[in-house]
């Protein structure tokens, strides 16, 4: 066998070896092309999708944009609550903010005060279950469907002795709906979806033992 031809054969076994360990197997030309688009869409969800390592030092490189979009003194602030709690980070948090969000709207919603009493402080309690009760005694009931979350953007950061605030600008889709007792639609529009924006605020007493973040004041 010419040489030539040897050498461009293992190239193509090498090539096609490769495909099959990244791609796994296809039986057509159609098939491989219609799997490359789907992993195209694929979202890796794995922690070192945003992790690069420069000079033996693990850098999350989402975390470090959200802080490099803060002004020098939330950035300070950051830095004294990571040096309290080092598993501290601003990706995190805003995730569970968006969690709690939807957690606390829907408690609020049902009057389940269990729930609002462990994610938001006493104030906030009595202001969610009182207008809740308000609402009962009128014979009326809200109906709250958050249909997306668009954004969540650090809003401002104090840190008063050992208590740490950090307000964060929620902006999401919602449908908001108050029926009455025969279930007559008196506010609102089931299918009108509006795009509201909130500023919620969440406390944290960085002396104490567990690192539990509550809402402490609401503004939209």
């Amino acid at each position: 066998m010419n040489v030539d031809i040897l050498i461009f054969a293992i190239i193509a076994l090498v090539i096609a070896y490769r495909l099959y360990n990244t791609l796994g197997a296809v039986d057509d030309d159609s098939a491989l092309v219609k799997k490359a688009e789907a992993s195209s869409n694929v979202v890796n969800l794995k922690k070192d999708q945003y992790e690069v390592e420069e000079e033996g030092v693990v850098i999350d490189e989402e975390e470090q944009r959200i802080v490099d979009n803060l002004d020098e003194e939330m950035q300070e602030a950051v830095k004294q609550i990571k040096e309290i709690d080092n598993n501290f980070t601003l990706k995190q948090f805003l995730q569970g903010v968006e969690k709690a969000f939807e957690i606390i709207i829907v408690a609020f919603v049902k009057g389940d005060k269990k729930t609002l009493n462990s994610l938001v402080n006493e104030e906030m309690s009595k202001k969610f279950i009182s207008e809740f009760d308000n609402l009962k005694k009128l014979n009326r009931k809200i109906s709250i469907d958050i249909v997306a979350m668009i954004r969540n953007v650090v809003d401002n950061i104090e840190i008063n002795k050992n208590i740490v605030h950090i307000s964060v600008k929620l902006t999401s889709e919602q449908i908001t709906v108050v029926t009455d007792k025969n279930g007559k639609i008196v506010s609102g529009n089931k299918d009108q979806v509006e795009e509201i924006d909130d500023v919620w605020t969440f406390e944290r007493d960085l002396n104490a033992k567990n690192n539990i973040w509550r809402l402490s004041y609401t503004e939209n």
